[in-house]
């Protein structure tokens, strides 16, 4: 296994992953409909983190990504053979585009998903995909940057040390950011020295493009779905500011009758 695979876990240990699905299980049940834990698919999902705790949360979850490695590291964890979770996720190395599963009750893409997507053409797309997989009426719950808040107040250098089984990670993520183009390049540079004094370094780099609320509402509107309500991490009960630096959209696919 690659490096950036081996600690991609480790570098994000401080993300709350069971606190997300405890607030997007929620919404998924109270506000869109979904009445019962039933087929959830999530795209993007990355190692299987936010896949796994919706499957402890009772839901029979599909997970999918396009990194193989990510989905190797999701299988792994299956394997372990949890016996908190009360359905087996499944995690299918595939785009949306190459699925062919439909008729879920209720999807996410979270972590920043749409935030990978290049072009106004691919993230239409994208919801394309999202909405010919679910049954009508059914909720699609997702989270990215605010592109409004990253322009007001770009992201920074940020420099974090973690201590994991007697490693020490640390991490160094420079940005970049292209205001006319709205995007920002990350460059994070990590150094992981054992307990014997021995180094691993590695380098990994992501754009994330800068959407605003307005242009992933027209998107998801073209795409068949009806907005419910957008939110900040901070306050999932409460509408988002343009402050507010992450957003969490919730919506649901219109009836087809």
């Amino acid at each position: 296994m690659d490096p950036y695979h081996r600690y991609y876990d480790v570098i994000y240990s401080s993300k709350n992953y069971a606190g997300e699905a405890d607030v997007v299980s929620g919404l998924l049940l109270s506000w869109t409909g979904c009445v019962a834990p039933g087929l959830l698919l999530d795209i993007g999902c990355g190692t299987g983190n936010h896949a796994l705790e919706f499957a402890r949360r009772g839901w029979t979850v599909t997970g999918i990504d396009i990194d193989t490695g990510s989905i190797e590291v999701a299988r792994q964890k299956v394997g372990c053979q949890d016996r908190s979770l009360l359905s087996t996720p499944e995690f299918r190395c595939c785009g949306i585009s190459d699925l062919s599963a439909k008729d879920f009750d209720a999807a996410v893409s979270l972590f920043n998903v749409i935030n990978y997507i290049s072009s106004l053409d691919e993230l239409e797309s994208f919801f394309l995909g999202i909405a010919a997989r679910l049954a009508d009426s059914r909720p699609l719950v997702l989270d990215c940057w605010n592109g409004l808040a990253a322009l007001r107040d770009p992201p920074r250098r940020k420099d974090t040390t973690i201590r994991y089984m007697g490693d020490t990670i640390r991490v160094v993520s420079e940005p970049d950011i292209d205001p006319g183009n709205r995007w920002v390049d990350v460059t994070n540079a990590v150094s992981v020295t054992a307990v014997d004094g021995s180094q691993t370094t590695f380098s990994y780099e992501y754009r994330s493009h800068l959407w605003t609320p307005a242009i992933i509402c027209q998107c998801l509107s073209r795409a068949g779905f009806e907005l419910t309500q957008i939110s900040s991490w901070e306050r999932p009960l409460e509408g988002a500011t343009e402050r507010d630096w992450k957003l969490l959209f919730t919506c649901r696919k219109k009836s087809s009758s």
